[in-house]
């Protein structure tokens, strides 16, 4: 039976690190999308000319531009959804290149529609739009840069080397004019970052943080490295004093050197931050039991609801408890309970 929750421990483990492994690969996926708004074009590198027409018909190349810092963004209006999305991060990039065009900086908006010149026409007048609107009505445009996602923005510095690429997110127009405001030298990098990231977002990054040391330090608690254990665990209180889950597993590493007291010190301090802690609960009854406490380990054990998640472990260590004490028919009863969890789970 104990090599049972042996390896259904080991199996919870490799789950936990695969959605760990999972998590960073999404969040390495978002990062990569982010540079790779503009398919065609590394950050860093000069941009492809642009030659299109005007709303009104003039030529225009992007190198007329050059000398001056430029936001290029590329949108579309063919559903009501991407027409507001897009005019939401126009109407701040329009003020911007009406605030600062007079320092070196210009504003292009090139459309890739093309039934959209008379739409585009009044939208113009409604809003005094004075930036350059372009019609990319073959979508060469589009094509030379790899656009896929409407709208996305790019800025160019004054050689018109891509210095950020910006595919469409809800937080866009605020993120096009911060990036603007740091490259026209209104505010800077850390200003920015500062904004971006208030106090509430800061401690939820710390929680993250400690999230992942409080996994490490399962993961080797596990594998039966306890004082490297302890680091991590240690590592993860002190980024979120709250973690619950990581008083529990130091009370573990206690209770693994047979440290009665300090474990049920540990386990208290984890089960007030999280009273419904299944290990908690199982690691108070099994330092209760180590200093011959059995009817408290038993009572301990008893408390916890029948529909809380994987009953096995803690009827098997019912199971046995109740054979100690002599309770046959109730320890049958236990173990039998813990082999339908068992077999239910399979």
């Amino acid at each position: 039976m104990s090599r049972y929750f042996e390896a259904g421990l080991s199996r919870t483990i490799w789950i936990s690190i695969l959605l760990i492994c999972l998590g960073t690969f999404v969040s390495s996926v978002c990062e990569m999308s982010l540079a790779l708004a503009f398919r065609s074009v590394e950050i860093g590198k000069k941009v492809p000319e642009i030659r299109l027409k005007t709303l009104e018909g003039t030529d225009f190349t992007l190198s007329s531009l050059k000398g001056k810092k430029v936001a290029l963004l590329f949108w579309w209006a063919e559903s009501a959804e991407k027409e507001k999305r897009s005019l939401a991060v126009i109407s701040r990039l329009e003020a911007l290149h009406q605030k600062f065009k007079a320092e070196g900086f210009e504003f292009v908006s090139i459309i890739a529609d093309p039934d959209a010149r008379e739409k585009v026409k009044a939208l113009k007048n409604q809003y005094g739009w004075t930036h350059h609107i372009l019609l990319d009505e073959k979508r060469e445009a589009n094509a030379a840069y790899g656009v896929y996602i409407m709208p996305t923005l790019g800025l160019l510095d004054q050689e018109h080397r891509l210095v950020k690429a910006l595919p469409f997110t809800h937080s866009l127009p605020d993120d096009a004019e911060g990036e603007v405001l740091v490259a026209m030298g209104k505010k800077t990098r850390a200003e920015l970052e500062k904004e971006r990231r208030p106090e509430g977002f800061a401690a939820s990054d710390e929680k993250s943080k400690a999230r992942t040391h409080l996994n490490l330090g399962k993961g080797l608690f596990q594998k039966g490295a306890d004082e490297n254990a302890r680091e991590q665990l240690t590592k993860a209180i002190q980024l979120d004093t709250d973690c619950g889950e990581a008083y529990v597993y130091l009370g573990l590493i206690q209770l693994r050197k047979k440290e009665q007291r300090d474990a049920l010190d540990l386990f208290q301090k984890g089960l007030t931050l999280d009273p419904s802690s299944r290990k908690g609960h199982i690691g108070t009854a099994l330092a209760l039991e180590l200093g011959n406490e059995n009817g408290k380990a038993v009572r301990e054990l008893e408390s916890l609801p029948d529909n809380q998640f994987d009953r096995a472990e803690v009827n098997y260590h019912l199971g046995r408890l109740y054979e100690k004490e002599g309770r046959k028919e109730q320890a049958l009863t236990a173990y039998r309970k813990a082999l339908q969890s068992i077999f239910k789970a399979e």
